[in-house]
């Protein structure tokens, strides 16, 4: 009997909640027009790809979209013999942007950082290399959409 109405009132707490899935591409309603970009090249060439493809071509809301990407390659851990034993990539992207039918210019920060670790091969460290800044890179463009969506949604 009491787990019946434990279930019940369990239940009925989480049923009213007003908790309710986010659909992404419900929430981006912009359409970017212009990407420029200084900085690394590979990072804003990920960055462009991601972005460029969950915008809305016919949205009302157009923006301009200019990318600044830094990436900083830093030693974090060395063995005994002083060899290189681990790197630590931070990639940092400033976004501005604005509305074209809004003169306000919005600036985004966003930065994201791993490590890897060295392999016994040059190509596969290379490797580790190039898909760590892409899951950096990948990260850092989701938090741009969110907020630019959040932005763009407050009109």
């Amino acid at each position: 009997m009491i787990k019946k109405l434990i279930t019940a009132f369990s239940i009925f707490l989480t049923a009213g909640c007003g908790y309710k899935v986010i659909n992404k591409a419900e929430q981006s309603n912009y359409s970017i027009s212009n990407i420029s970009s200084t900085g690394d090249r590979r990072i804003n060439y990920i960055l462009k790809n991601n972005l460029s493809l969950n915008s809305k071509n016919n949205s009302k809301n157009v923006l301009n979209l200019e990318l600044n990407s830094i990436k900083t390659k830093t030693v974090k851990e060395k063995n005994i013999q002083n060899q290189i034993i681990k790197y630590k990539i931070s990639v940092n992207v400033n976004a501005k942007f604005n509305l074209i039918n809004n003169q306000k210019i919005y600036s985004i920060n966003s930065s994201n950082n791993g490590d890897y670790v060295v392999s016994k091969n040059q190509s596969s460290t290379i490797s580790k290399e190039k898909s760590l800044i892409r899951n950096l890179v990948e990260n850092i463009s989701n938090d741009i959409e969110d907020k630019i969506s959040a932005i763009v949604n407050d009109f």
